[in-house]
């Protein structure tokens, strides 16, 4: 008898370990196939964009006030021709807009820092409430939702320390999410943002 239960429940436990197979199989295959899907896409987008594309993203980033024909000269091309393929980049969603770099500095913001926020995420009105109110304020120049264990990271910028501890203090800790945030004010730049467009021009040039 002691045999035939050891046999039973071995055999219980390779039928169980059978069925649990096919789980894990499908939901791997299922994770590929999402995985393929957005490798696809960014590799459409990636691939339509040109030597010339390239050079035009390059040089309206260094300049976008640059007229038809002064791009033109700067990529060998003619200045219909850049204005088509600018077009085309607007219509494709590759470009999204046309922007300005301001000096922070120069606009009194001479404290910039980098602030971890955890929130309350079971309670969604308030996590959305948060969301609705970092887009909105006025010091908060971007804001990241990341994994880990900090909930996000805010960008802020103030005219100095005591503007940013009472923008922590007064501002963000006084949301109803929030439930602790911490601050890493940042010294020096040494690189400033950096796009796709610039790496591939610096990785080919080496």
């Amino acid at each position: 008898m002691f045999l035939l239960s050891l046999s039973g429940k071995a055999s219980d436990e390779c039928s169980a370990s059978r069925r649990l197979r096919p789980c894990v199989l499908t939901s791997f295959v299922a994770l590929l196939r999402r995985f393929l899907a957005v490798f696809l896409i960014f590799t459409q987008v990636y691939c339509l964009l040109d030597k010339y594309d390239t050079r035009i993203l390059y040089e309206l980033q260094r300049d976008g006030r640059l007229s038809w024909s002064a791009l033109a000269e700067r990529i060998s091309l003619s200045a219909s021709a850049c204005q088509r393929r600018v077009e085309a980049l607007i219509a494709n969603g590759v470009i999204q807009n046309f922007t300005v770099n301001l000096n922070e500095e120069a606009l009194g913001h001479h404290v910039k820092a980098f602030v971890a926020v955890n929130i309350d995420r079971q309670q969604t009105k308030l996590a959305e409430d948060f969301r609705l109110r970092v887009q909105k304020h006025p010091q908060i120049q971007a804001c990241h939702m990341i994994s880990g264990t900090i909930d996000f990271i805010l960008e802020v910028v103030a005219t100095d320390l005591d503007a940013l501890g009472n923008f922590i203090d007064s501002d963000l800790l006084a949301m109803p999410a929030v439930k602790d945030a911490s601050s890493s004010i940042v010294l020096k730049v040494v690189k400033p943002k950096a796009t796709m467009i610039e790496w591939r021009r610096i990785a080919a040039a080496d």
